[in-house]
C-alpha cells in the first residue's frame, strides 16, 4: 500500500512538473516575468532530477511491490523487507515532493 502511495504521488508530481514546464517555458509568459521563469525552470530541474535518483532507487522494488507481484515468493519478500527497512528514506523523500508541490503550486499562481 505504501508503494502504490508512492507512485501515484511521483506520477501527481511528474505530471505538475509537465504542466508548469509547459506554463514557463510560453515565450508571452517569459518576456513578462523572466526573473521568476528562471527561478521556476530550475526548480523544475532540480525537481526532475531529484525525482530520477529516486526513480532509479525505486526500480529494484517495483516487481516485488506492484500487484501481482513477481511471482518469486522469496524474492518478493526480500524486496518488501527492503522496502519496509528503507522507510525513513521513503519518508524524508515524500516530504521532498510535498515541499516541491508547493513550491511549484506558488510559482504557478504567481504567474
Amino acid at each position: 500500500m505504501e508503494y502504490q502511495d508512492l507512485a501515484q504521488s511521483l506520477v501527481i508530481l511528474g505530471g505538475a512538473l509537465r504542466e508548469a514546464d509547459r506554463v514557463f517555458r510560453d515565450p508571452r509568459r517569459l518576456r513578462a516575468a523572466q526573473r521568476l521563469c528562471e527561478t521556476a525552470m530550475k526548480s523544475i530541474h532540480q525537481i526532475q532530477e531529484t525525482l530520477k535518483v529516486f526513480n532509479e532507487r525505486l526500480q529494484k522494488f517495483r516487481p516485488s511491490l506492484r500487484p501481482g507481484s513477481s511471482g518469486n515468493r522469496i524474492k518478493d519478500i526480500t524486496r518488501k523487507i527492503q522496502f519496509k527497512l528503507d522507510e525513513k528514506d521513503i519518508a524524508k523523500f515524500r516530504g521532498e515532493v510535498t515541499e516541491y508541490t508547493v513550491a511549484l503550486k506558488i510559482l504557478m499562481d504567481a504567474m
